[in-house]
């Protein structure tokens, strides 16, 4: 699975099912990137028949993209905490309490296996195109996501980043890069 994965554009993370094997794991990045120096050193955690035992009632909102649907990204809210169980690539038992971002992930993927897109959670109206996503400034985006749903669809749509690019872009007033799982 990974190497075909990494024949295609690297993410931060990708289930089996995105890469024609049904089975029920995800590859997931084990620390996010702090730089551009960490993007060529990528590590990825092997997540074996992962479960959520219990979730946060509180939740956040955010922009996800995915490999599925290249090019956009949608806001979707998921809880800010979880815990899980799965079993690792060396067949041991793991069962961790993720928060933020992390969490974030492991529900995305965790989606795929139970075969759920994204697209399938989006807030309606919320769909944006990566590049006109992009262009926005921080603060646009910011705003967007203290805003509650739409009632209408934005004029534009949009997609998620890596805590790296988003660290650049905020420092350069723009939108973030793109996050695809």
């Amino acid at each position: 699975m990974v190497s075909q994965w990494q024949r295609q554009e690297a993410g931060i993370g990708i289930a089996a099912p995105q890469v024609g094997h049904n089975l029920r794991m995800f590859l997931m990045l084990k620390h996010m990137p702090e730089n551009e120096e960490d993007l060529k050193k990528l590590e990825y955690q092997k997540v074996l028949n992962p479960d959520i035992l219990a979730a946060s009632d509180a939740v956040m909102r955010d922009f996800e993209g995915c490999l599925s649907v290249p090019g956009y990204q949608g806001i979707v809210k998921r809880a800010e905490q979880i815990l899980v169980q799965y079993e690792d690539g060396e067949g041991r038992q793991i069962k961790e309490t993720l928060t933020g971002f992390p969490a974030r992930v492991f529900q995305h993927e965790l989606d795929h296996l139970n075969g759920v897109m994204y697209l399938d959670r989006m807030e309606p109206g919320s769909l944006i195109h990566n590049e006109e996503f992009e262009a926005m400034e921080w603060d646009d985006i910011q705003q967007l996501l203290l805003q509650g749903p739409r009632l209408t669809p934005p004029p534009f749509a949009v997609s998620t980043a890596t805590q790296a690019s988003s660290d650049r872009r905020k420092k350069e007033g723009k939108g973030i890069g793109k996050n695809q799982y």
